[in-house]
């Protein structure tokens, strides 16, 4: 085994041997073979919980360790022995993961945002970086869907970012491979540059993905998707049955289109860029009948695309009162649900505290 492997290895075995109720005998390597002493399935699955799946997004480096050395040690541990690989391949491909730097067994990817940053990096430097980024993606669904399908069944989360190589070709099979994944569902597509809605909906328009239920981007294939972040696609129409809507970049005509496409939403986030723009651009929200939760998020960014933002300037106290009135006023303007469930506003302020107002 490589060095990480058994660093990892390690890892899990400390885990185990800190957990007081837990008598599970750590691996034992003899020569000629290599055997897990354990007596049943059920103590290896309590191995497992020690590395909990958390369906959660990460993008940087900084935000993803823990959910990688959850991934390695699977890794290492499915490679100890066929006792250990049988009960843990299924839960080390829950994810297909690639994203700016991630951590994998030959070593970190390099940074794609130095690539496009920097005047200094060459073309040649810039595809060759790229083509790391595209190998490792198409690499792990290689593995789930030709090398051993029965492992498709077991996808639950597909986080990637796209980058400029061969990009056709890899959204194509990506597209394909997200179609065989019958228990996905959170997808999430990361753009390292601008890449337009005409060019994603004739990758995706053939295939149909009812499975998936929270999305950032595949609007149009998704009709079954509950909670959406739109990102860089202004296709309404594939979004009837959408509840929750996460933080997107308004337009002059977004709100309008919200109102007459989402009948279903019940939750909606706002930011300081529209909600500056006045009063009378966010009215309309009072025509969605189902409406219960207005969030304002003051980050003090705005995502324009996947590692590209602007600035705002930071909401004074006079701005976040007004605006939380505004959206009380929204929300006392629609018919209370036969549920009663209470309506809220709720906002984030730049520092990560949380303000919840209850109607």
């Amino acid at each position: 085994m490589k060095i990480w492997h058994r660093e990892h290895v390690r890892t899990a075995s400390k885990c185990l041997h800190s957990s007081s109720h837990l008598r599970v005998a750590g691996p034992s390597i003899h020569k000629g073979s290599q055997r897990f002493q354990t007596s049943s399935t059920s103590k290896l699955y309590l191995i497992y919980q020690l590395f909990q799946f958390q369906p959660r997004t990460t993008n940087s480096q900084a935000t993803s360790q823990p959910l990688r050395r959850r991934h390695l040690t699977l890794f290492a541990l499915s490679q100890t022995c066929r006792s250990l690989r049988r009960v843990f391949l299924r839960y080390l491909w829950q994810r297909i993961e690639v994203y700016n730097e991630m951590d994998t067994g030959n070593g970190p990817l390099p940074s794609c945002q130095v690539s496009r940053q920097s005047r200094g990096v060459s073309k040649a430097a810039t595809g060759f970086i790229n083509k790391k980024y595209a190998t490792e993606l198409v690499r792990q669904l290689e593995i789930v869907t030709i090398r051993d399908p029965s492992l498709a069944e077991h996808v639950n989360f597909v986080n990637v970012l796209v980058v400029e190589y061969s990009v056709e070709t890899v959204l194509q099979e990506l597209a394909r491979c997200i179609a065989q994944f019958p228990n996905l569902h959170t997808v999430q597509l990361n753009f390292a540059f601008n890449v337009t809605a005409l060019k994603l909906t004739k990758t995706f328009t053939p295939y149909k993905y009812p499975q998936i239920r929270n999305v950032s981007i595949i609007l149009p294939s998704c009709p079954g998707v509950r909670r959406v972040t739109p990102y860089q696609s202004r296709t309404w129409d594939s979004l009837l049955h959408t509840e929750v809507l996460g933080l997107l970049k308004y337009t002059s005509t977004t709100i309008k289109d919200m109102v007459q496409s989402l009948p279903n939403l019940r939750d909606v986030t706002l930011d300081a860029d529209i909600l500056r723009k006045g009063f009378q651009h966010i009215q309309q929200l009072s025509k969605l009948r189902r409406l219960q939760t207005i969030r304002i998020k003051l980050n003090g960014k705005q995502m324009v695309w996947s590692y590209q933002h602007i600035v705002m300037d930071p909401a004074s106290k006079e701005e976040i009162k007004e605006w939380m009135e505004w959206a009380q006023t929204i929300l006392s303007s629609i018919p209370d649900d036969e549920k009663l469930v209470r309506k809220k506003v709720i906002v984030t302020r730049v520092d990560g505290k949380v303000e919840t107002r209850t109607l």
